[in-house]
């Protein structure tokens, strides 16, 4: 009788605690769908890469940025970034979008700024140009990001960015980037990773010399 209890015991159906996950394919194209897939389904690494690159493009277009920052984009990518660390795939299209997001350097762009910092955009950018320090493509993202992040008309929201950034250790990540590459290699990296509608293409030697000197000058 145990036994027979045992066997119906195991044979009752159990609950399905599985999550349908979408392919990449189906990417939703609208702004607001697609944000609400990057929050859904941020455990999917395809999923959240299709999503920030998407976004990169969304956040390039003439009042993209605005109107993305106002549907939480700016927190959702920061929290993207975090989640996927481990993941350059993502990394490299998260700091892209979020690095659009903030290329702007008037009042709208330097308040999208600041919440970029809020959200951790800083402490992610570092982090992930630390722990990938040999993938030149989020180097150079990163390298980008960090320099939207250092730009702006508001005097003392510029100085509390740099100076956070520099005790965050954007120095030595941006020391250990500009180690990994060469005028010739930047040139070529140029056309394949900086181009975009609201951030002028330029060499990763040429952004970290910028960043640099920002960053030193809040001392």
């Amino acid at each position: 009788m145990h036994k027979r209890d045992c066997k119906a015991a195991s044979a009752q159906p159990q609950p399905d605690t599985r999550v349908e996950t979408p392919s990449a394919d189906a990417v939703p194209s609208t702004p607001g769908a697609l944000l609400d897939a990057l929050a859904r389904y941020d455990h999917n690494v395809e999923m959240a890469e299709s999503c920030c690159k998407r976004l990169t493009a969304m956040a390039g277009e003439p009042g993209g940025a605005q109107a993305l920052a106002a549907m939480r984009a700016i927190e959702l990518l920061a929290g993207a970034a975090t989640k996927h660390m481990q993941q350059p795939v993502v990394l490299r299209w998260a700091f892209a979008a979020l690095r659009n997001m903030c290329a702007a350097t008037d009042g709208p762009g330097c308040e999208r700024k600041g919440r970029a910092v809020q959200a951790g955009a800083l402490g992610v950018a570092i982090t992930g140009m630390r722990s990938h320090a040999l993938d030149m493509e989020l180097q150079e993202q990163g390298c980008g990001l960090l320099r939207n992040l250092c730009l702006g008309v508001d005097a003392s929201g510029v100085s509390a960015r740099r100076q956070r950034a520099g005790e965050g250790g954007a120095l030595e990540v941006l020391l250990s980037a500009a180690q990994l590459t060469n005028a010739e290699a930047s040139l070529r990296m140029q056309e394949r990773c900086l181009n975009s509608p609201r951030t002028p293409s330029r060499p990763l030697a040429t952004t970290f010399t910028n960043v640099r000197a920002r960053l030193c000058s809040r001392r």
